[in-house]
């Protein structure tokens, strides 16, 4: 007999395959009037949602449970962030509404629900066959977002982004291929086999596999490039859905993996590596005058400070400290949701200015629309790390789970952080500046309040409520 968690993985699983089956055949009936696209678009997306939101109970309820004989793994650390993913995709998919291009709709609806049902499944299976199958169906779906929009630019963003998703592929199956899984499939009764050098070399092309999408340095090369040439609806989902998966399946594998004993040499190269992200996604964006890149290399930047948090869970695992995997794990937790809901926000707010326009272009937005800048401004103040915005909280809990590994490496993350006040506060004060007029109203405005008041709300409390269950299943 199925379970309540069964029911609602299922449900969660079925309900996007069977939204993309519905609007692929309402896409090809151009007869349709636009309403039944945004019709279906509304019903499958709440569906989908109260599905997850059915998961995130179970899970904080029960504290830990699982689905479907433990293939999927519900934790708050994987459900809650999911749950504003799948939030996030409402809200974007809420601005098609406004266009009556029904095939784009269709389309970009149809890579949205599998972009969700992508990211559940990389960041809950502990199966690690169907964690391939899922980082596969998370990049094909990210592509045909990404070439949506059927320009030029937006062709040229999709090849190259295609491009880049072929050589992580090939990394991930590189290091499917070194023999780490002789236990099985399962993710729990993996185990790496041979010397520390087998186990360094499979542990780096895991990281360069997933650091090629989440943009680590020094795979980030494409990022700036598609962020700047894609429409802003495309990259507000692969930051603000598509990351969540691509993060959370990434820290999961690599602490369920390396749980047994990570060697020094792995967290040094974790941190070695996070110190290079941090510090060329902010020096990048401090030279750039180009309003999408500045949010690309801030987006490198961001994932920087995220595997701050992935030392400290190694760390804890190599010192047996659970309440330090607990306290990093949450951390990511915020700092990915945080990132999803800024993230999204502000390149949904920048795409309607264009792809590749200079950061001047924002200059005295708020003499026009004064709603739209506000919500911008506290994406940027969330992304800084601002208190009381979510953005803050994840920053602190990160910083100081890395603590007991290296006060350095914390040191050289807050200075970081101050080096981003520097191209974020220019960016507020071109908004707020009385000079300039900006493009008039915004046609999202709505979209923006809505999520710089999920922002808010958050880092005033709703977060604190929450942290307690926001952590990894600890082994």
């Amino acid at each position: 007999m199925l379970s309540g968690s069964d029911i609602g993985a299922i449900a969660t699983i079925g309900i996007p395959i069977i939204a993309s089956s519905a609007l692929i055949i309402a896409g090809f009936y151009s007869n349709l009037e636009r309403r039944a696209i945004v019709l279906l678009n509304l019903i499958f997306g709440i569906a989908e949602l109260g599905a997850i939101a059915f998961l995130s109970y179970l899970s904080i309820s029960g504290l830990y449970s699982s689905a479907l004989n433990g293939v999927i793994v519900l934790d708050g650390f994987s459900i809650i962030p999911l749950l504003i993913g799948a939030f996030v995709l409402q809200i974007i998919l809420a601005s098609l509404s406004l266009e009556g291009e029904v095939h784009k709709a269709a389309i970009f609806a149809v890579a949205g629900f599998s972009t969700v049902l992508g990211s559940f499944l990389l960041a809950t299976t502990s199966s690690i066959s169907l964690f391939i199958a899922s980082w596969l169906l998370l990049s094909i779906s990210s592509y045909t977002a990404v070439a949506a929009a059927k320009t030029k630019s937006s062709s040229d963003a999709a090849l190259k982004y295609a491009l880049m998703g072929v050589l992580s592929t090939v990394f991930i199956v590189m290091w499917l291929g070194t023999g780490a899984y002789l236990a099985g499939d399962n993710i729990y009764s993996a185990n790496w086999f041979g010397s520390g050098k087998l186990f360094l070399l499979s542990a780096a092309l895991l990281l360069a596999g997933v650091g090629f999408k989440l943009g680590i340095f020094p795979f980030h090369w494409w990022m700036p490039d598609v962020y700047s040439q894609a429409e802003g609806r495309a990259i507000a989902l692969i930051t603000g859905v598509a990351k969540i998966g691509a993060i959370l399946g990434f820290v999961r594998m690599i602490y369920y993996t390396f749980y047994i004993g990570p060697s020094a040499q792995f967290i040094d190269m974790v941190a070695i590596v996070s110190v290079l992200t941090m510090t060329f996604g902010n020096i990048a964006a401090l030279t750039t005058r180009v309003l999408p890149r500045i949010l690309a290399y801030s987006s490198i930047a961001q994932i920087g400070y995220i595997l701050v948090g992935v030392v400290g869970i190694l760390y804890g695992a190599s010192s047996g400290n659970a309440q330090l995997i607990y306290l990093a794990s949450g951390g990511i937790a915020i700092q990915t949701l945080g990132y999803s809901l800024a993230k999204s926000g502000s390149f949904l707010f920048t795409g309607e200015l264009g792809s590749s326009v200079p950061d001047e272009s924002i200059k005295g937005a708020y003499r026009a629309d004064a709603l739209s800048s506000l919500s911008f401004s506290i994406f940027l103040l969330s992304l800084l790390g601002l208190p009381p915005l979510v953005g803050f909280w994840g920053k602190l809990y990160l910083f100081e789970s890395a603590v007991p590994y290296s006060l350095a490496l914390v040191v050289i993350a807050i200075i970081n952080s101050g080096i981003s006040s520097y191209y974020y506060g220019r960016l507020i004060s071109m908004l707020f500046s009385q000079t300039g007029t900006g493009k008039g109203k915004f046609e999202l405005r709505v979209s923006y309040v809505i999520l710089s008041i999920v922002l808010v709300a958050l880092g005033l409390g709703l977060l604190q409520l929450i942290f307690p269950y926001l952590s990894i299943k600890v082994l």
